[in-house]
């Protein structure tokens, strides 16, 4: 039997046609009656990522206050990649994922971060004033801690939404264990981490094995980790096969892209460059699978990096935007875009952009659409009542 492979589920979207027909499983799925089937596919970008020179102004007054802050950041104006409909563009080396905005396949959720209540102008301008914040807002620890729990004491988010499901196998990790998906009353599947399957659960690989489905990664030793690619890629034969692993009707997969501490422009654009692919791999494998209205991918990140430069790269900051695809989701830039300038009234001190919607926001609103409007939220994201708005209207 014919393999998806990874020279296959890289290149472009013609060539992810003939994936589609010379791979079985992949041609069976054309026949199939659509399903009640749906997917989360939550891809951290680990180490906090630099946002802000992944979604650039471009109309001329304000890319120079972006250049002004920026310093040695900025990228040049005649390189951005311009968005259709709006007067910001993507990083040069987001090609793929231009194409995805312009044809209306991709939304940016702006500025989001970790909150615990609403904040003001005013509390910003004095930070001195921000109370029942989350601890320590601009460290990799307690941050990733908190978008892993979002509110829970040691349990993740994603378990919590499994113990409503009542479902064993709603958590499946291609990225080793982590605390988005532990804490759970069921059970979960870790398919995948940096030195091959770590626990098979019902045989569901060797299963899988069996239906011409490659689940034996090479352990990558320049990087020391699978790439990002070869994850989703492994999501994608999953998501394809959940019949056949009797799997739930409802899913959440963990993925994640490890590297995003750079502190420098270089290791930056090639970070950006794969995620650019993979995300573009990602989606169109999706469609040709016949489940793109039935999966929602989406970014996050520990926190964004501040407006200036110290010479080399960025610190750590606060705010960032996030990234989602799927049928579910809509197109397009949400949420208020922060003022990215000298002395801007969203910056703490110049610095961190404050953020403007919550990682619990975020993250509920995409659990909502899962749980077909049924979960409760606000037992799943326990400061998620202190907003005022708990869902967003970027997925549908």
């Amino acid at each position: 039997m014919k393999k998806i492979t990874r020279r296959k589920f890289l290149k472009t979207t013609a060539a992810a046609t003939t994936l589609a027909v010379t791979s079985p499983i992949l041609a069976s799925q054309k026949t199939k009656a659509k399903d009640d089937y749906k997917a989360l596919v939550c891809v951290l970008l680990d180490g906090g990522a630099d946002s802000l020179n992944m979604l650039i102004p471009k109309d001329d007054e304000a890319y120079n206050n972006y250049k002004n802050i920026r310093e040695n950041l900025a990228l040049t104006q005649s390189s951005l990649r311009e968005l259709r409909y709006t007067d910001h563009a993507f990083h040069p080396k987001m090609p793929r994922m231009q194409r995805m905005f312009n044809n209306d396949n991709l939304a940016v959720i702006s500025n989001v971060g970790a909150l615990n209540k609403p904040i003001t102008h005013e509390e910003i301008a004095s930070f001195e004033a921000l109370k029942d914040i989350p601890e320590s807002i601009f460290s990799h620890d307690k941050q990733h801690y908190h978008i892993m729990t979002l509110g829970n004491n040691d349990i993740g988010w994603a378990a919590k939404v499994a113990d409503f499901l009542d479902d064993d196998l709603v958590n499946i990790s291609v990225n080793g264990q982590n605390l988005m998906q532990h804490g759970s009353t069921k059970e979960s599947f870790i398919a995948h981490d940096d030195y091959g399957v770590v626990e098979d659960p019902k045989e569901i690989l060797k299963k899988l094995s069996s239906l011409g489905v490659d689940v034996d990664f090479e352990y990558d030793e320049s990087k020391d980790h699978i790439s990002l690619s070869k994850q989703l890629e492994l999501v994608a034969k999953l998501i394809d096969a959940r019949e056949s692993a009797n799997f739930p009707k409802r899913q959440i997969y963990f993925v994640k892209q490890s590297g995003w501490d750079t502190h420098d422009k270089g290791s930056e654009d090639r970070l950006l460059e794969n995620l650019d692919r993979s995300f573009h791999a990602f989606a169109t494998t999706l469609e040709k699978l016949g489940v793109k209205d039935n999966v929602t991918t989406f970014s996050m990140s520990e926190f964004g990096r501040v407006m200036r430069s110290n010479s080399s790269g960025a610190d750590h900051g606060w705010g960032g935007h996030a990234f989602a695809f799927g049928g579910a989701v809509r197109s397009g830039i949400h949420g208020v875009l922060p003022q990215i300038k000298p002395n801007s009234p969203d910056a703490i001190a110049n610095t961190a952009i404050a953020p403007s919607i919550s990682h619990q926001q975020y993250v509920a609103s995409m659990v909502d659409w899962l749980c077909d409007g049924k979960a409760d939220l606000d037992q799943i994201f326990p400061s998620l009542s202190r907003f005022k708005k708990k869902t967003l209207d970027f997925v549908a």
